[in-house]
């Protein structure tokens, strides 16, 4: 049997309105295309697939001195992620010390962790004082957006700080007393700029002062 292409059009329509989640498809005529041989041929449009929604991350808020979610106290219990505040620095075109793709996160679940830190580097984030341009600026921060987003993929929490610093034109290459005043401020407006739309990202000004 011969099926016309409009009613293949018009099947099609009527299967992708089944089930639970109703979702309205305008109907579309034929679509008219040319054989190899120059004969018209008419092809059925395509009928568009609702996108998936991503799984709802739980996100945090504070109440008097606690983290909250869903109404519930949450206590950070967390692994820190080192290597991105140093190797950015060392001119050997990396960010990341270890694995940072999914593979990471598997022994972080068994072992119950909620929390991963990662420590920043003023100068890498920034694109300052003269840090290679592959590890630091716009490759530094896609970077570190990307291991955020793919820790918090999986309902993981995170916490950013500072925690290597330079005032002026020196190479952020150490840990200072504190933050500085030329360059700190500047960092943490960008970096702020960047995860605002996620509440399950903490910002820890500084890596224990002293």
């Amino acid at each position: 049997m011969r099926i016309r292409p409009r009613a293949v059009a018009t099947l099609l329509v009527v299967m992708g309105g089944c089930g639970g989640n109703h979702v309205p498809v305008e109907r579309q005529p034929p679509r008219i295309t040319t054989a190899p041989h120059g004969e018209p041929v008419a092809t059925a449009s395509a009928v568009p697939v609702p996108p998936t929604a991503p799984p709802p991350r739980r996100g945090l808020r504070v109440e008097g001195n606690r983290f909250v979610t869903d109404g519930h106290t949450v206590r950070l219990i967390g692994v820190s992620h080192s290597g991105t505040e140093t190797l950015c620095t060392e001119g050997h075109g990396e960010i990341f010390q270890g694995p940072s793709g999914e593979s990471l996160v598997t022994p972080m679940l068994a072992w119950k962790v909620n929390t991963v830190r990662i420590p920043l580097n003023e100068d890498c984030w920034l694109g300052i004082n003269g840090v290679a341009p592959m590890t630091s600026g716009r490759p530094y921060q896609e970077a570190i957006q990307t291991f955020v987003a793919m820790l918090r993929s999986h309902d993981l929490f995170v916490v950013l700080d500072l925690h290597w610093n330079a005032p002026g034109g020196g190479l952020a290459k150490s840990q200072l007393p504190m933050a500085d005043a030329d360059h700190s401020a500047a960092f943490w407006t960008s970096v702020a700029g960047a995860f605002k739309g996620d509440p399950g990202v903490v910002f820890d000004v500084y890596n224990e002062p002293y």
